[in-house]
């Protein structure tokens, strides 16, 4: 094996390993982690397979097959993101619009 495979293969589980180790997901999250990392050591390991797919697929090489399907994974990640933070807003919206009305502080009207 060359250096950067090893490099590869221990920097991709220990990013799977802080993900499960720090942040709370469901079963399948985690099962989702599990086969991403297991395609991406086939892939460090045996890249002369991802060639053969790439070619099959209509790409050059395998690292342009990699390469976009992490754009594509990029892409999908971050409209996810998006969806996240646009549904936190809104409910950080209603609550503040709740909290406001809620200790409104109402003036007894002038008197003419």
């Amino acid at each position: 094996m060359k250096p950067v495979q090893y490099l590869l293969i221990i920097g991709s589980a220990g990013v799977l390993l802080v993900y499960l180790a720090y942040f709370r997901s469901k079963l399948s999250d985690r099962l989702v982690g599990l086969l991403l990392l297991s395609v991406a050591w086939f892939a460090v390991l045996m890249p002369e397979y991802t060639t053969r797919v790439a070619e099959l697929l209509g790409v050059g090489r395998g690292a342009d097959l990699i390469f976009y399907f992490f754009a594509l994974f990029t892409l999908f990640a971050l409209v996810i993101l998006y969806t996240h933070v646009r549904t936190l807003s809104l409910q950080l919206t209603a609550l503040v619009r709740h909290q406001a009305i809620r200790d409104a502080v109402v003036s007894p009207p002038a008197e003419k």
